[in-house]
């Protein structure tokens, strides 16, 4: 299964302007209250390298705190991941003692900023890894009518997108599938053979 992603870039994009960008998307997304700790890495020239910096904090309330370690380490060539989680409708598996079942659950997902002069594979500005694409395509193996959870998932990520708009300088934006694919294509294919 494929990972969905989200690219930014930015009019003006700079060093100097990189983190408030970066401050401004973070602060519109929706972190888990399920699960609210969340952890920094700051790598040099590219995400394959060991991280510069690392730290973990207990969540939202530490937002300051993240963001000022984050200045500190402001180089045209560093690239930020923020790996936090967010809620979203998950099928949980039957076990031996119980049926499968919907449950609203953490997801794991990473927020970037790349520096201008950091390797980035698309030279986006901003990006996010939202994780496995099924979260928001319906589930023909699973029992039941997944539909509405995966709608739910789905409006979660046009309401964060949407507020990105909203407060972003973008020049343009992008959300992609890891294999290439239309993903709202993909989606609305989806959506026409849970309702034929």
């Amino acid at each position: 299964m494929d990972r969905l992603y989200l690219s930014y870039w930015m009019r003006g994009y700079t060093v100097h302007n990189m983190l408030r960008h970066y401050a401004t998307a973070l602060r519109k997304f929706p972190f888990s209250r399920l699960s609210p700790s969340m952890q920094l890495r700051i790598f040099e020239d590219e995400l394959v390298e060991p991280p510069v910096f690392e730290h973990l904090y207990d969540g939202p309330n530490d937002f300051d705190l993240m963001m000022e370690e984050a200045r500190q380490h402001q180089s045209p060539n560093y690239g930020y991941e923020l790996e936090a989680q967010w809620d979203l409708w998950q099928w949980v598996l039957p076990t031996a003692t119980a049926g499968g079942e919907w449950k609203l659950a953490p997801v794991r997902v990473s927020l970037f900023c790349f520096g201008p002069s950091f390797d980035a594979l698309n030279r986006d500005h901003l990006e996010v890894d939202f994780g496995l694409e099924s979260h928001f395509l319906p589930q023909s193996a699973v029992t039941g009518n997944s539909l509405p959870m995966v709608q739910s998932n789905i409006r979660s990520l046009l309401k964060f997108v949407q507020d990105l708009d909203g407060t972003l300088n973008a020049e343009r934006r992008q959300l992609w599938s890891e294999s290439g694919d239309n993903f709202a294509a993909r989606l609305e294919e989806a959506l026409l053979l849970t309702q034929s």
